[in-house]
């Protein structure tokens, strides 16, 4: 699963991954109960933080 924060870049991002395994949060507050519900003990979380604008 990849979950994006925002709408800014999500277009370019979007283009290159699975619509099926693709979760678009509109604010990043709410990151963390979205963690809790779609996640579970083991799974490998990664982040990645403020892309440029220019993607």
């Amino acid at each position: 699963m990849i979950i994006i924060t925002g709408n800014l870049n999500t277009h370019l991002l979007s283009a290159n991954i699975d619509e099926n395994k693709l979760f678009v949060l509109k604010e990043k507050k709410d990151m963390e109960s979205t963690l809790a519900e779609k996640t579970k003990v083991g799974d490998l979380i990664l982040f990645a933080n403020d892309a440029p604008n220019f993607i």
